[in-house]
Parts: structure tokens; C-alpha cells; sequence
């Protein structure tokens, strides 16, 4: 997420509920924050981010280190983001906007949940 404060939100709401967040503004950090930290179990990304890059970047680019079926979920104000050719993908969910917290958490326990 590029926004400081929706990230800062997403953060707090993560932790609090008992999830280790790391947290990026860009592609390029994400990857590094990959390269230092435990292996992340799952991803969360804005669909439209700063210079043109999308959600689906983000994800292909975290894959490639990752692996192919590394679990994401694509947050998006855009409906065009379910048409990014991850919309038959059984490891990533979307989630629109404004997404009820609940829901958000409940779409991560999925994702989680399908790794075990």
C-alpha cells in the first residue's frame, strides 16, 4: 500500500489481531523487506500503485521469489482489478475498497488456512 495511513490502519488491524505485518510503500521494498525477514505467509496489495505498477505486479514480482502459488489478496476501488488474469487464481482473493475489517480478516484466515 503506497498511502502511509491506510497502511498504518492495515498494520494496527493485522496486529492486533495477533498477525506479524511487514509492511511496504512500494515494490521495490516489499522485495527487500522479503529478503530480511522470515518468509511472509501471505500478501496484501493495493491494485492501482504509484508509476503504473498494479496489485498483479506486485504479486507476479513476489511469486517469482516466492513461489507460484504464494497467497495474496488484491484490494481495489477498480472492479477492472478482478480482471487482471488472477481472477481464476485459487490463491488470491479481492477486496473492495473500504472493506469491512472483518471480512479482510476473514479473507486472510481463508488464505491461511489453505496453506496448512
Amino acid at each position: 500500500e503506497d498511502h502511509a495511513a491506510v497502511r498504518k490502519a492495515m498494520e494496527l488491524l493485522l496486529g492486533t489481531n495477533g498477525y506479524r505485518v511487514i509492511s511496504a510503500g512500494s515494490l521495490d521494498e516489499c522485495l527487500a523487506a522479503i529478503g530480511k525477514a522470515p518468509r511472509p505467509d501471505l500478501l496484501i496489495t493495493d491494485f492501482h500503485l504509484p508509476g503504473g505498477m498494479t496489485g498483479s505486479d506486485v504479486i507476479k514480482s513476489v511469486r517469482k521469489v516466492l513461489g507460484e502459488r504464494f497467497p495474496a489478496i488484491m484490494i481495489s476501488g477498480d472492479t477492472s482489478a478482478e480482471e487482471s488474469g488472477l481472477a481464476h487464481d485459487s490463491q488470491v482473493r479481492f477486496a473492495a475498497k473500504s472493506t469491512d475489517p472483518d471480512h479482510l480478516l476473514s479473507l486472510v484466515q481463508e488464505l491461511l488456512a489453505g496453506q496448512s
